[in-house]
């Protein structure tokens, strides 16, 4: 049953992949050097894409800048106003009336 299973997952999961060419599935003992010969075939070139793949983030990490007077600038003079109307509101000022308020100021 569990192996049936795990057949079942593996070929829906990788569809022509080579679990199905060279029948490699999670049930099967291991200490055979043909077997690892094969699993070391088809995860190696994985386990490399994967930490090529881990480098990207990094490399985009190191070249973050952060502006710190961004703020300044007047096209994000309305960014917090929904704080601002939630403030209002909470404080039992009703919406219309803040919204009015605050479009006023």
């Amino acid at each position: 049953m569990v192996y049936t299973t795990a057949k079942k997952i593996l070929e829906r999961a990788y569809p022509g992949s080579r679990y199905r060419e060279i029948g490699i599935y999670p049930h099967l003992p291991s200490g055979y050097y043909r077997d690892l010969k094969l699993v070391k075939e088809v995860f190696a070139p994985t386990i490399r894409y994967l930490k090529e793949l881990l480098e990207l983030p990094t490399f985009g990490l190191r070249e973050i800048r952060v502006k710190t007077d961004i703020l300044e600038d007047p096209k994000y003079d309305y960014l917090f106003s929904v704080d601002t109307l939630n403030e209002l509101v909470l404080s039992g000022i009703p919406f219309r009336d803040a919204y009015k308020n605050w479009g006023r100021n």
